[in-house]
């Protein structure tokens, strides 16, 4: 082997190192203003919080913190990371309408600031959701919970849309809201003691899985029908419940109860 090769050899080990330190923490440098504001560009990511900038935008593999810059960030690219973090009170995030964000199995945490996800084509979450702080603005598009290990909702989150397609299940460590369209794709949404609420704008939509646990809807005045879409352990056990006439609208609180036979409990009443 000649000398050559042998620095040639040495140099791309040291280069592959090195890239590969990068490629783990992306903070938010940006000051919010033109190409300051944009996700595509590599001078608004440090490697460090409030570092120096231009160490590449962030992919598959990397920690994004919002933590930091001077100035807003928006997401105007088909954005990628490991794990989305946003954490500052200062910051708001928006998107650029017809862009999106893939969030792999690191997950997502709602610290601080605001999450604007109004203008996004799709937004996907691989790992857990994670919401202790901060705002959260659904928008219309449907938050995707995708992963292939059970993932799990901490803190309470007002959804819009919310799309479940993960066989191994969702978790609900608090009481979650859904505004528009629970979408059952695949796997049980396990709520425990919480309960997982359909307001009155609400509605699910399903093809497979069900809610393992306290599912709320809401009773319209007048003769009334609510299908509730639950289960228990591994079957899936509709209840449908009918009003003949309701004077004051409210909410009905269903769980499926596993035994030798699978019982309906009304939880609330009307």
């Amino acid at each position: 082997m000649t000398k050559f090769l042998k620095y040639f050899i040495i140099v791309a080990i040291l280069f592959s190192v090195i890239t590969h330190s990068y490629a783990a923490e992306r903070h938010w440098v940006g000051n919010g203003s033109g190409a300051g504001s944009r996700w595509d560009r590599s001078n608004n990511w440090s490697t460090t919080q409030n570092g120096a900038g231009g160490v590449g935008v962030p992919t598959a593999t990397d920690t994004v913190y919002i933590d930091g810059g001077s100035g807003d960030l928006g997401i105007n690219a088909a954005a990628l990371c490991f794990s989305f973090r946003h954490l500052s009170a200062a910051r708001t995030t928006t998107f650029t309408a017809g862009n999106s964000l893939t969030v792999g199995t690191g997950g997502v945490i709602l610290g601080a600031g605001t999450f604007n996800v109004t203008n996004a084509a799709s937004f996907s979450n691989q790992g857990n959701w994670t919401a202790s702080g901060g705002t959260f603005i659904p928008g219309t598009v449907s938050v995707l919970l995708n992963g292939s290990a059970n993932q799990t909702i901490t803190g309470s989150t007002t959804f819009n849309n919310l799309t479940v397609n993960n066989s191994a299940g969702i978790t609900l460590a608090a009481n979650n809201t859904i505004n528009g369209t629970l979408t059952l794709t695949a796997g049980a949404v396990t709520t425990g003691a919480n309960i997982l609420i359909v307001s009155s704008t609400g509605s699910i939509s399903r093809t497979n899985g069900f809610v393992f646990g306290y599912l709320q809807k809401n009773v319209a005045t007048g003769a009334t029908t609510r299908t509730f879409e639950v289960g228990s352990g591994t079957v899936y056990s509709p209840a449908s419940v009918s009003f003949g006439s309701v004077s004051k609208a409210g909410n009905l609180t269903v769980s499926a109860i596993t035994g030798d036979q699978h019982r309906l409990s009304i939880q609330q009443r009307v």
